[in-house]
C-alpha cells in the first residue's frame, strides 16, 4: 500500500470477495428452507444433499484448514499483543511465553469443545468470540490507535 486510498480501496473490494461464498453458499440453503433449520449443521446437510463424496471432502478440507487457520491467527494476534506491552514497557518478551500463550490456548479451546460440544461452541462461542475480539481489538484500534495518528501524521510506504 503506498497510500491511504490504496489501502481504503483494498478493504472495499476485499470484504465483499471474501464474502462471497458465504453468500453463494447461503443462497443454496434459502432452496431447502425452512428444513435446512432443523439440521444441527446445515452445512453438513447441504453437503448430504448435494450426494458428491468427493465434494463433500473437499468442503471438509477447507473448513478444517479454515479452523486451523483461524486458530494460528488468534493465538499469533494474543502473542503479538503481548509482545506490545513488552515493548512498551522497554523489555524483552521472554521466549518460552509465545508457546506458552498456544499451549493455553489449545487447552482451553479442547476443554471447551469437550464441556459444550462442537455444536455448541460453534453456536454460542463464535458470538462470544466476537465480542472478545471487539473488545481486545477493535476498541483499541479505534481509540488509541486513532488517537496515535492523529497525534502524528502517519505515512504509508
Amino acid at each position: 500500500m503506498e497510500s491511504r486510498r490504496d489501502a481504503l480501496l483494498a478493504g472495499a473490494l476485499a470484504g465483499p470477495i471474501a464474502m462471497l461464498p458465504a453468500v453463494l453458499f447461503f443462497l443454496t440453503m434459502i432452496a431447502t428452507y425452512p428444513e435446512v433449520l432443523e439440521a444441527s449443521v446445515p452445512a453438513d446437510y447441504m453437503m448430504t444433499r448435494l450426494d458428491q463424496p468427493l465434494i463433500k471432502v473437499i468442503f471438509y478440507i477447507a473448513v478444517f484448514g479454515t479452523f486451523v487457520q483461524t486458530g494460528t491467527g488468534f493465538v499469533h494476534a494474543v502473542n503479538e499483543r503481548i509482545a506490545e506491552v513488552y515493548v512498551e514497557k522497554s523489555r524483552e518478551m521472554p521466549q518460552w511465553l509465545r508457546p506458552t500463550v498456544a499451549l493455553i490456548a489449545l487447552v482451553v479451546s479442547i476443554s471447551l469443545a469437550n464441556g459444550v460440544g462442537l455444536i455448541g461452541l460453534i453456536a454460542k462461542g463464535y458470538g462470544t468470540l466476537t465480542w472478545i475480539i471487539i473488545a481486545v481489538f477493535l476498541v483499541p484500534l479505534l481509540t488509541v490507535g486513532v488517537r496515535k495518528m492523529r497525534s502524528k501524521k502517519v505515512t504509508f510506504g
